[in-house]
């Protein structure tokens, strides 16, 4: 299990402060560690949970959009086939009448496209950044509770080491 190194270095630091003399010291590292050990794996499945969160709205966000995304990819490709339609046409009047066509009747369906994509993309990313902003805010509750509960914790173990801390 890997921990924030802060805690491994107050350990250290703790571990190198401890005297021969402190007659309590293995049962002060004995509970202190164990509390030490449970707030590295709270915090560890914290901040899987907040990352497990914002994976699985990211998801679900990109997964209600491929209907409109298929929809606006099949306009695409039905105006790409009127031009493609038109291009194959040799016989220069009808040619000229059905590029004419797509600017009446394609054209509208383009500017559909693009307003629909553009409303699509706004809202997508105002959803995304949103997700994004709760995952900081998840993950800083996260860290801040462990950072806090280490303090407590290291704070109790040096009481205990120096024989003024009750063990409890």
């Amino acid at each position: 299990m890997k921990f924030p190194i802060l805690t491994l270095f107050l350990t250290f630091v703790l571990l190198n402060q401890t005297t021969e003399t402190s007659g309590n010291s293995k049962q002060c590292f004995s509970l202190y560690l164990t509390q030490l050990e449970k707030l590295g794996t709270d915090w560890l499945a914290g901040y899987k949970n907040c990352l497990d969160s914002a994976t699985i709205g990211r998801e679900s966000l990109l997964t209600n959009v491929s209907s409109v995304q298929k929809a606006i990819r099949k306009s695409a490709l039905d105006i790409e086939a009127f031009i493609q339609s038109c291009l194959a046409i040799n016989d220069a009047l009808e040619f000229f009448d059905c590029f004419a066509k797509l600017s009446t009747q394609e054209m509208a369906t383009a500017y559909g496209i693009s307003y629909n994509a553009s409303e699509e993309a706004l809202v997508l990313n105002k959803q995304l950044s949103n997700i994004e902003v709760e995952h900081y805010q998840c993950t800083n509750r996260t860290e801040n509770d462990y950072v806090l509960g280490t303090a407590q914790v290291f704070q109790a173990l040096d009481d205990c080491l120096e024989g003024s801390g009750l063990l409890h």
